[in-house]
């Protein structure tokens, strides 16, 4: 099993985008537990999740050929898959998100994903983006 933590700036004092990269194996399950604060700045509190029919989507794409570190803004792509994540009870500003074992078999090995954050149907924000690699098995 993969999991990964990110904590992700709800509001940005740039238009930057964060980009959070990873890899993991295609027989694992992948878990990304999310922590949404306020702000990028240090000691920034968690931004509530518990509004109604907020919802947090990883949209994932197909990335081959894409040059990783040349792009400021993420490509424009038609996703391959939209996986929810559960919103964590309560004000802590958390969501898990998990990606099925074998889920990914037939995707190609290298995949872009855009992390999608909508509260409670009032906005709608991209909450980071980046590369995700699925080294196929030596099998």
């Amino acid at each position: 099993m993969t999991t990964l933590a990110m904590t992700l700036p709800l509001a940005r004092g740039s238009l930057h985008i964060p980009r959070r990269d990873f890899v993991s194996a295609r027989a694992d399950d992948l878990t990304l537990s999310v922590a949404v604060v306020a702000s990028d700045t240090t000691g920034a509190a968690a931004t509530s999740l518990a509004a109604a029919n907020t919802t947090l989507q990883m949209l994932v794409w197909g990335a081959a050929g894409w040059w990783d570190y040349g792009r400021g803004y993420p490509p424009a792509r038609t996703a391959i898959s939209t996986v929810d994540a559960a919103i964590d009870g309560g004000t802590g500003g958390t969501a898990t998100l998990t990606v099925a074992r074998d889920t990914g078999l037939y995707w190609p090995e290298r995949l872009g994903y855009t992390l999608l954050l909508d509260l409670g149907g009032t906005s709608r924000t991209t909450l980071c983006w980046g590369a995700l690699h699925l080294p196929r098995s030596a099998a």
